[in-house]
């Protein structure tokens, strides 16, 4: 750290800020195209709803998290600014020419399951199992895509942040480190489950064992439809010989 510089200082600032935003962003974006979009055409019993009506309250937990993470990490970069600052005019008796980092704005990306409906538009009840499994069986793939993109923001800050010194490195890695906990643990609600839920595979397993399964109907539907379409073949070659 040689010479103070208050630009620099100003757009490390800017970027905490950004960053901040953007890592809610990767989150609820990714859940909402991976998981909530794609359910919410499978799913539809009053239990499913309820199910994400309640994983939604714990990802906007999430993201108070996440705002107090990056506002810790953001007061410890202050403070370091404030020091070299300190350290730039020595025992000159001069004013320390320190700057403040830009305020932390509350992160506004926000879930959107009012999509899952607790019936379909004809009234009927009940899930598609195999397209509500497949979901499921993808979360590992979201989570992963998620946190390449809390990484590839952390690499950025940690580069951003370089001329403050190699001490910022611990204070980088502890404030993403902890935001990739914190996804890992709103995934497990949704592979392990948790003391207020089961796990999504379990929730689709009971709503099969209570509902209508869609998807056998479809399957049941096509079967009877390519059954018909023999009896047909099989009279028109009869007549032929008939004849």
């Amino acid at each position: 750290m040689i010479g103070y510089n208050p630009e620099k200082v100003v757009e490390l600032g800017e970027e905490i800020v950004s960053a901040c935003d953007n890592v809610m962003k990767i989150i609820v974006n990714i859940l909402q195209t991976d998981l909530i979009n794609p359910i919410s055409q499978a799913w539809y019993t009053p239990e499913g709803k309820a199910y994400f009506d309640s994983f939604a309250k714990h990802v906007k937990n999430l993201r108070l998290g996440v705002y107090q993470t990056f506002l810790s990490f953001k007061n410890s970069i202050q403070t370091t600014a404030d020091e070299w600052a300190k350290l730039s005019v020595g025992n000159s008796g001069l004013e320390a020419p320190t700057v403040n980092l830009a305020s932390l704005n509350f992160p506004d990306a926000e879930l959107d399951v009012s999509v899952i409906l607790d019936k379909r538009e004809d009234g009927d009840i009940g899930i598609d199992v195999d397209k509500a499994q497949t979901v499921a069986n993808g979360l590992g793939t979201a989570q992963q895509s998620i946190t390449n993109g809390i990484n590839a923001i952390a690499q950025s800050v940690t580069a951003s942040a370089a001329f403050l010194g190699g001490g910022q490195s611990a204070a980088i890695n502890s404030c993403f480190t902890s935001i990739n906990t914190a996804v890992s643990d709103v995934f497990k609600i949704l592979t392990e489950g948790n003391g207020e839920s089961q796990s999504i595979s379990e929730a689709i397993k009971i709503a099969s064992a209570n509902h209508t399964n869609f998807g056998a109907e479809v399957s049941s539907a096509f079967g009877d439809a390519k059954s018909d379409a023999q009896a047909a073949r099989t009279a028109a070659q009869t007549g032929q010989s008939a004849q």
